[in-house]
């Protein structure tokens, strides 16, 4: 049956392109125009089959999914189209050469469609493999005992153990004494709402003091030779800062009309960071 249904769909997909385009280059009458379109219908099976047996990357699941939906609703019409007009010719006009020529095309979508609910109803009569709840259970059970098994070594257990003491004693450390819930995690005592940080040296570094140039954005930028950048805050400071060519940086500040401080930058008076801040 495979093999000539193989047979049958290469006969059938030549015949029927061969006629479509003969009848789209010599249509020029309504009776040619109606047997192109009744060709189109068949033409248009072969394309999506084709398109569906070579697998084209670009067709998603989704779309194979609705093109196979189409394919079944197109063979089954070919079927019943082309079985009329090739019978409704035989009795009118009957040629043995057209009979011989033409009788594939319905046999071949009578298999197609024949085949397709053959498929259905074989896949209704195969017996359905249930797992019972109670199997289910007793295998989820299994496993969980199994896993359980797992953890016999009594230096693990031990390990396990000190982390369950630890993690308790943590969260009740916390809940009595936060500060030193902190001080476990920072590596000191800190502050109500503050977060205590050490230098190298062990000095205590207060994150809320201010620094100097606090407040301060970027506003101009000379990089000729010696190099100037000029910093300014919303409330009209400024300090511009002069970097030479020996790599020293030297600072000058004001108050207010950067604009006219930073034309005359060259003529400014610089000076030592801590002198001037």
């Amino acid at each position: 049956m495979r093999n000539l249904k193989k047979i049958l769909f290469l006969y059938t997909a030549f015949l029927t392109f061969s006629l479509f385009f003969y009848g789209l280059r010599q249509a020029k009458t309504l009776t040619d125009v109606f047997l192109v379109m009744v060709f189109s219908f068949p033409t248009l099976y072969f394309i999506f089959d084709l398109v569906k047996l070579l697998k084209f990357s670009f067709i998603s699941e989704k779309n194979f999914v609705v093109l196979t939906s189409y394919l079944k609703l197109i063979s089954f019409f070919n079927y019943l189209i082309l079985s009329i007009i090739i019978f409704l010719g035989l009795f009118f006009q009957f040629n043995f050469l057209i009979f011989v020529v033409f009788l594939p095309l319905p046999v071949y979508f009578w298999l197609t469609n024949f085949v397709a609910v053959e498929k259905i109803e074989e896949e209704k009569k195969l017996p359905k493999v249930e797992v019972a709840f109670e199997e289910k259970k007793d295998l989820e059970q299994n496993n969980l005992k199994q896993e359980i098994k797992k953890i016999n070594d009594p230096l693990r257990r031990q390990f396990i153990k000190m982390l369950g003491v630890g993690g308790v004693g943590l969260f009740i450390s916390t809940l009595l004494n936060p500060q030193k819930a902190e001080a476990a995690f920072f590596g000191s005592v800190p502050g109500p709402g503050t977060v205590a940080i050490k230098d190298s040296s062990g000095h205590r570094i207060d994150p809320a003091i201010k620094k100097p140039t606090d407040g301060y954005s970027i506003a101009q930028i000379d990089t000729t030779s010696p190099s100037y950048y000029g910093y300014q805050d919303k409330d009209g400071n400024w300090y511009i800062v002069k970097e030479s060519s020996d790599g020293s940086f030297r600072y000058c500040r004001g108050y207010g009309n950067f604009s006219s401080s930073w034309t005359s930058r060259s003529s400014l008076s610089y000076d030592y960071f801590e002198n001037v801040f």
